[in-house]
């Protein structure tokens, strides 16, 4: 659909290659100021076919497939850990705060699984269902987890809401209230 010859580009690149470029592209445009319509070069069908493909791409490479042998949730269970041991640390030293760490979409993905947090660790078995449970479109590149822990003045019990996105997220435990956890 862009060119009229396409023999000089199929001589030069591979087609598929090409098109995967180009659909790259026309996803990373949203972030920049001057926005060019590259979707335009697609059908609605291939725009949802190279998603279900990236979308796949990453629920193997960062998500629980065995594929992986769990290396690439793995390092979500390090960011889990480092948070555990710093947020007890707070609670014991009674700090109140906050505390950021920053890092890509797919380490932040590789961290939902680990938490297990809604379908994010889910396993799926036929491939075109992995869209149903696994969404990167969840976690762009400015996207946020939040754990933020709560003690009331009059009880020493600590309770966790986790949210993606400001969005709470339900967790593989049984909730003490809503999304609230021991």
């Amino acid at each position: 659909r862009i060119w009229k010859d396409t023999a000089p580009v199929k001589a030069e690149y591979d087609v598929f290659d090409l098109q995967w470029r180009f659909w790259l592209l026309a996803s990373v445009m949203n972030g920049l100021d001057n926005n060019v319509p590259f979707w335009d070069a697609f059908t609605p069908e291939e725009i949802l076919a190279f998603y279900e493909c990236e979308n796949y791409k990453y629920y193997m490479v960062k998500g629980p497939h065995p594929a992986n042998l769990g290396r690439g949730w793995g390092y979500g269970c390090r960011i889990l850990e480092n948070i555990i041991e710093t947020a007890e640390h707070n609670i014991r030293t009674g700090r109140h705060g906050i505390d950021m760490r920053f890092g890509h979409d797919g380490v932040l993905m590789a961290t939902m699984t680990a938490l297990q947090a809604d379908t994010w660790a889910e396993l799926v078995d036929d491939p075109a269902k992995v869209k149903d449970v696994w969404h990167v479109y969840d976690i762009p590149e400015s996207a946020n987890l939040q754990l933020v822990f709560y003690r009331s003045d009059s009880s020493d019990e600590i309770l966790v809401k986790a949210m993606l996105n400001e969005r709470d997220c339900h967790l593989p435990f049984e909730a003490v209230d809503g999304v609230f956890y021991k």
